[in-house]
């Protein structure tokens, strides 16, 4: 019962219609999508039933970087298919997530991975990489599981980091969120103590210092200010 704030940098969501997986632009093998279909982890109904055959899924494809660190997350929730290979194609980035066990197993050209459960059969799995060639593929799909499977997806995101930040949905194009600051106004001539708890989840990479907090003057309106930069 403590108040609680998450405060994140900029980061933008490089893929496309970041919950339709029937749009054209995920490119889809021997599946089938049936849209709008089970509730999704924000509480609508938009998460969509993704029919698999043999071991084949979606992906789509966004221009990258060569060099960078990119991070690539999903929401996924199993049906019958209970054994998930996240994919990059395209330089052979991947991991194999198994629910019942909730483990990892054959990490390939992968920083790092891992998982957040959620209530009502939901993860978010996340993996972090360089990307080699000049395009990534996003793709979810069966693993060990031949014939026809089916889960549920919703919530894709691509973005360039080392740690996946909270989801920003996107439809047509690209969608960057901005910096986030948290401020509490002040009276002038109040005492008294301030505190902050904080509570690191990542570390820039810059070989730079960056301020936490802030006490900003007249022209901010006499603010204690918490925030990141870049």
């Amino acid at each position: 019962n403590v108040p609680r704030c998450l405060v994140e940098s900029s980061r933008t969501n490089l893929l496309t219609y970041s919950e339709q997986f029937d749009d054209a632009s995920w490119t889809k093998g021997a599946t089938t999508v049936s849209a709008n279909n089970a509730t999704a982890p924000d509480g609508g109904f938009t998460a969509d039933l993704i029919t698999s055959a043999d071991e084949v899924g979606v992906y789509e494809s966004i221009a990258v970087t060569p060099g960078a660190v990119y991070t690539a997350s999903v929401f996924f929730k199993k049906d019958t298919c209970t054994i998930y290979r996240f994919r990059d194609p395209s330089d052979d980035h991947h991991v194999v997530f198994t629910v019942a066990t909730k483990t990892f197993s054959s990490p390939s050209n992968v920083i790092s991975y891992g998982y957040q459960e959620l209530s009502n059969g939901w993860f978010r799995i996340w993996m972090t990489y360089t990307a080699v060639g000049s395009f990534s593929a996003h793709s979810l799909r069966p693993s060990s599981q031949a014939g026809s499977t089916s889960y549920w997806q919703w919530g894709a995101q691509l973005e360039v980091g080392s740690r996946p930040s909270s989801y920003i949905p996107t439809l047509a194009s690209a969608v960057t969120r901005p910096v986030d600051v948290l401020a509490h106004n002040l009276t002038l001539g109040n005492t008294g103590t301030w505190v902050v708890t904080l509570s690191p989840a990542e570390v820039p990479s810059q070989a730079a210092t960056y301020p936490l907090v802030a006490i900003q003057g007249v022209a901010a309106v006499n603010q204690i200010g918490l925030f990141t930069q870049p």
